[in-house]
């Protein structure tokens, strides 16, 4: 429904019919602007938290690769037991049903240790890279939210919130993990009062007339 210059939305409907009033564009954009204002931390806590998880990766990294020594050792020392051991049989040592046994034994534990080795993967650095940057992006996301084109909008939303209600023209929202973490130390904002509704409607649903 377009009335002048002014765009309205009503909730979709998707569960049941929804008795809630239209609304204009601008208020649910301020609404949600001042809602992801909740994520917003200053350069220096930021840096306290961009470090907080390169040096919990850096112990992780420290903690895989004494593992992976560790399988590689049990792996070596056992194939090193299964040569003896067959060396041991061909020259008539031990007898066969007890190299039968000990090689099906140590050829087990063997292979567990390379299996439980295949399960272990580098962490790319560009990753945490990554991950740091959406953080960044998302601790700064109010103060673009109002400018971007709808579609834009729509993204940001879908990335940061897991969900969103509106009830009694109030809205709210639930901030997906590790987003979540942001408004846990941040000051925040407040939700917009905007104007009054009935039941409460979930915001993918709220679509321009």
């Amino acid at each position: 429904m377009q009335k002048k210059r002014y765009v309205y939305y009503h909730c979709s409907g998707f569960r049941q019919k929804c008795p809630e009033k239209y609304v204009r564009e601008e208020t649910l954009v301020e609404a949600f602007a001042q809602q992801l204002a909740r994520l917003q931390v200053d350069d220096e806590i930021f840096s306290l938290i961009e470090r907080a998880i390169v040096d919990a990766q850096r112990d992780e990294d420290k903690g895989r690769n004494e593992e992976i020594m560790r399988l590689k050792a049990e792996a070596d020392r056992l194939q090193v037991r299964m040569d003896k051991l067959y060396v041991d049989h061909l020259e008539g040592r031990i007898p066969a049903d007890m190299y039968d046994r000990l090689a099906s034994e140590w050829r087990d534990e063997r292979m567990q240790s390379l299996e439980r080795l295949e399960g272990f993967r580098e962490v790319d650095d560009a990753l945490i890279g990554d991950g740091i940057e959406l953080l960044d992006l998302a601790r700064k996301a109010h103060q673009t939210f109002v400018l971007q084109s709808p579609s834009d909008k729509i993204s940001v939303l879908k990335l940061l919130l897991s969900n969103c209600t509106w009830p009694n023209g109030e809205l709210t929202v639930e901030f997906r993990e590790p987003f979540a973490m942001l408004e846990k130390i941040s000051p925040g904002a407040p939700a917009l009062s905007a104007p009054s509704g009935g039941s409460e409607a979930e915001c993918p649903n709220w679509l321009p007339e």
